[in-house]
């Protein structure tokens, strides 16, 4: 697939336009490329799909900023601009790894639920109730569960076992759930 061959040339132009259904035809075309490419490398605190989901971004990117005019293929080029987007994901979740870390509180000093007077209690019903809106809209079903059992006091290797998933994806969803609820 080229720049040069007609149907890819309507159909970089149709996406590049905003078309979805040539964009999800695009990233269907190019999926197996998209998937070599991701396999590379490892994100602190992601996964596979997550690396995949950067590729796609790339690959968007480079839909958007290929310019035919300037001769070049637009598979190279697309190879550049995924590779480029993934490093540089790369590069901001290790400047972010240790941001949880750095906002989190000491739930012994916390003081979410503090009721020195009934003012104390309405502004704590308050909080509660903004975290439990969040929970609900911003964590997927997974993030639910993993939280659920966490929560119950169930270690990563219990959680994993019971969710049939790996303790890695155990911890990045504790780690994702930090962040949304942050």
């Amino acid at each position: 697939m080229c720049a040069a061959d007609p149907v890819t040339h309507e159909l970089l132009s149709a996406a590049k336009a905003g078309d979805a259904a040539a964009q999800n035809q695009l990233i269907l075309a190019l999926n197996p490329l998209l998937m070599r490419l991701s396999s590379r490398y490892f994100i602190i605190g992601g996964d596979k799909e997550d690396l995949l989901q950067e590729a796609r971004i790339g690959l968007h990117k480079a839909v958007q900023s290929f310019d035919p005019g300037k001769g070049r293929d637009f598979i190279s080029y697309a190879k550049i601009c995924i590779h480029n987007h993934i490093i540089s994901a790369i590069n901001e979740a290790q400047a972010q790894k240790h941001a949880v870390l750095n906002k989190s509180v000491d739930l012994e000093s916390a003081t979410l639920f503090s009721y020195d007077s009934p003012v104390d209690v309405v502004i704590c019903r308050e909080r509660l109730d903004g975290i439990l809106s969040r929970m609900q809209t911003q964590l997927s079903k997974l993030e639910k569960q993993v939280l659920f059992l966490y929560l119950d006091g169930q270690s990563y290797k219990k959680i994993a076992m019971l969710l049939q998933i790996s303790e890695k994806s155990v911890s990045n969803a504790l780690c994702r759930i930090r962040s949304k609820l942050s």
